[in-house]
């Protein structure tokens, strides 16, 4: 069974080990607008996990190339929208605040899609129990959801449609 191609957005890309960068030097001015994440990386590892496949992109809020996982880059909606344009997916998952933020001032991406807010996989938050309960919502609901952490619980709100 073919699983519908998710794309994830997160804050920043890290270029571990200078990986990214060594492999393509354009990287070094700002990171690529979309890119497979590792599953060895921590947060890889846990959307992976969510999905329960691996039809995943990533592309991220920040359009620069950050040297440390407490990196931090300037959001860019404007290069958000201009990722996004160019996949096309059926789920999206808006991952942390800095993302879910850049996305909210994006406006609308056109396309027929899921959107699912979520804690960044890389939050302290995730337990066992949490992720078993969003992985259930990712790959099995059908509605629009804002997952988020609330008195040390997951919670799911359904997104009102506009």
């Amino acid at each position: 069974m073919r699983h519908p191609k998710t794309v994830a957005i997160l804050e920043v890309m890290w270029d571990w080990k200078q990986k990214t960068s060594a492999a393509n030097p354009n990287y070094l001015a700002q990171a690529p607008r979309c890119f497979h994440i590792s599953p060895e990386n921590h947060s890889g590892r846990v959307l992976y996990k969510l999905l329960g496949h691996d039809n995943l992109l990533v592309t991220n809020a920040c359009p620069q190339l950050v040297t440390s996982p407490k990196g931090k880059g300037n959001p860019d909606a404007q290069w958000l929208a201009d990722s996004l344009n160019e996949i096309t997916f059926s789920v999206l998952l808006v991952c942390g605040k800095v993302a879910q933020e850049t996305y909210d001032r994006v406006g609308s991406v056109p396309g027929d899609y899921r959107t699912i807010y979520l804690p960044h996989p890389a939050a302290r938050q995730w337990t066992k129990r949490d992720m078993v309960l969003a992985s259930g919502m990712v790959q099995e609901g059908k509605a629009d959801l804002h997952l988020q952490f609330r008195r040390g619980r997951l919670r799911a709100k359904q997104l009102i449609p506009f």
